[in-house]
């Protein structure tokens, strides 16, 4: 329906924001300026720029000077939200895959920490993530071993259809 466009952009804006928002994410600033430059055109981008100032501002924690200015020029009405993507005719994909897929691995890293193995016989960190998710194990262990294939090698099969609504996205390779 016309509203899978809005929650598509939402949570790839979502998925963009923890890439570096930490525990999952890295800070980087030079990617946060990338986002910075992109949000001009791109209201994934946009949007993913506001959770992370959001979530930086409620967690009490340092707000990077690239990304208040940003929030003061928005705040003032010099950046405004661009706005949504004709919708292509094919159908979106479902992106609520994509924070699935970051919801297993920061799982199963947790439970690296206190000791369970991702692949072992008894008590594995993919069975119990697999149980978690209500994902079947074999998806699990699949996602488990793309993980570090950078962001763009996993969504090159979606990349082109939420290219068209949400703009290019931050690549980590080069």
């Amino acid at each position: 329906g016309p509203l899978a466009s809005e929650w598509e952009s939402a949570s790839v804006s979502t998925v963009l924001a923890l890439l570096l928002l930490p525990p999952i994410g890295v800070h980087s600033p030079d990617t946060l300026l990338e986002y910075i430059d992109r949000s001009e055109e791109s209201r994934a981008y946009f949007d993913a720029l506001g959770r992370i100032y959001e979530e930086l501002d409620s967690r009490g924690e340092a707000i990077p000077r690239q990304l208040f200015g940003w929030q003061q020029e928005v705040a003032g009405g010099s950046r405004q939200r661009p706005s949504m993507k004709p919708r292509s005719s094919h159908r979106p994909v479902n992106p609520a895959h994509l924070l699935r897929n970051v919801q297993i691995l920061f799982t199963i890293a947790l439970l690296q920490v206190v000791g369970v193995k991702p692949r072992a016989r008894n008590v594995s960190g993919c069975r119990l993530a697999s149980e978690a998710a209500c994902t079947p194990e074999d998806t699990v262990i699949t996602i488990w071993k793309q993980r570090n294939k950078p962001f763009a090698y996993q969504m090159r099969k979606h990349w082109k259809a939420i290219a068209e609504r949400t703009e290019p996205f931050h690549s980590t390779e080069g």
